[in-house]
């Protein structure tokens, strides 16, 4: 018995080969090896090439009829059988007895990292494979061997979310409801909607007057807050003879100063540069701002001044603002204003009436003193005290209405109001 390559068992067996050539009878006993068993997957097309392609060889060999060549012979069979036999022995098994020892197998290892899995494609754990034997390997020594489809990882497979529809805007695109991969970049059934587009709604102008602006014809959009419109200041006043002829506001005396608040929100009225402008009107506005005060003496001792009228921007009136306009005989107070200082109308000699706004609470001290043309006045509810001398010397006023409202009346309120002669309570 011999070993032959691969892990398989190689059993002897002696055959007498009688080859008759030339009239010579030459007879060769030729000892053949036939493999039985199971060969190894990689040698065993080697191991029975070698047995088939030694025969052939020797065969053709003895078919020459000489001495010499039959020598050849010889020596190409010794050659031969000495090749196969070194080759099986170095790889295959020995017998022993009813039982074999497997000499160690050097195998030539290739390695091979792990291939992780996508959503749509599997992947395999890292393995060594010996390109020898084909076989497979799960550790680097060669020691644990592994069926290829064993090595596989299947396929993740795609993790979806589903994306809630979106409805268009006028201006912008959105989309209907689908589902996208949270690992890779698949989406399912993506639709995208166009922006609706705005749906228009036309409006009328108005055409701007003196006193309120105005707007060109413009759209809106019925869902969104889209719109064109564009507001028109207010034209100027046409004044004629001191009268705009378009709205009926009396033009604003222009030779009024006036001075900036500490807080820059608003004006105040500061004092007048003519000394012959007998009917004032002071504008609500200047420079953009309001008009908001009267200030303190703004207007005291101007004894050419006939008339005022006081716009509704007019919070308050300051002390002594009319004080000693002698020929001040009207004056326009609209309930806007909600303070007049001490002495307002003090030696307004040639007042006669007077209507007091409805905002104010308290009559201050020498309010109306020496208005000795005073003979009509309305003090309105709300009014809670009489300060000191406030109609002191209004010796033309013959009756006065004091409404419930007053709790207090300073002293010589009423002092030389010599034509007084009703006081209603």
């Amino acid at each position: 018995m011999l070993p032959f390559y691969g892990r398989c068992v190689i059993l002897s067996s002696r055959h007498n080969l009688i080859i008759l050539h030339n009239g010579y009878e030459q007879a060769f006993r030729i000892s053949i090896f036939r493999c039985v068993g199971k060969l190894c997957r990689s040698n065993r097309r080697y191991c029975a090439g070698r047995v088939s392609d030694w025969r052939h060889a020797f065969l053709i060999a003895l078919q020459k009829d000489n001495e010499v060549k039959r020598k050849l012979i010889i020596l190409l069979f010794t050659i031969i059988t000495t090749l196969c036999l070194a080759t099986a022995l170095s790889a295959c098994v020995e017998p022993n007895g009813d039982n074999s020892q497997q000499s160690e197998h050097s195998h030539t290892l290739e390695y091979t990292e792990q291939l992780d899995p996508t959503c749509t494609t599997s992947g395999h754990s890292e393995y060594w494979h010996c390109v020898e034997c084909d076989t497979y390997f799960t550790d680097s020594k060669g020691q644990s061997s592994v069926e290829p489809d064993e090595l596989e990882i299947p396929q993740l497979g795609h993790r979806l979310v589903t994306q809630s529809a979106k409805a268009p805007t006028c201006t912008k695109a959105d989309w209907e409801s689908y589902s996208y991969c949270l690992r890779c970049d698949y989406k399912t059934s993506y639709q995208e909607i166009p922006p609706l587009g705005h749906d228009y709604i036309q409006h009328e102008a108005k055409i701007a007057s003196c006193t309120e602006g105005g707007w060109d014809a413009y759209q809106t959009c019925s869902r969104c807050d889209y719109t064109t419109f564009k507001e028109v200041a207010p034209v100027r006043h046409n004044y004629t003879d001191g009268k705009c002829q378009m709205c009926g506001k009396l033009q604003p005396t222009e030779e009024l100063t006036y001075s900036l608040s500490s807080n820059e929100l608003y004006y105040s009225v500061s004092g007048i540069n003519s000394t012959t402008v007998k009917n004032i009107v002071i504008d609500s506005t200047f420079n953009g701002l309001p008009v908001n005060e009267i200030a303190a003496h703004s207007f005291s001792e101007c004894d050419f001044i006939e008339s005022i009228i006081i716009p509704d921007s007019i919070l308050s009136i300051g002390d002594y603002a009319f004080s000693h306009c002698d020929s001040l005989t009207s004056i326009e107070i609209p309930d806007s204003v909600t303070q007049i200082g001490a002495g307002a109308f003090y030696d307004c000699s040639s007042l006669k009436s007077i209507a007091l706004p409805n905002g104010i609470t308290k009559l201050e001290q020498v309010l109306f003193d020496n208005c000795i043309s005073l003979t009509d006045i309305i003090i309105p509810d709300g009014v809670k005290s009489i300060e000191w001398q406030a109609f002191y010397n209004c010796s033309s006023l013959t009756s006065i209405n004091i409404p419930n409202s007053v709790t207090a009346i300073g002293s010589f309120a009423f002092s030389n109001c010599h034509s007084l002669n009703r006081i209603y309570f």
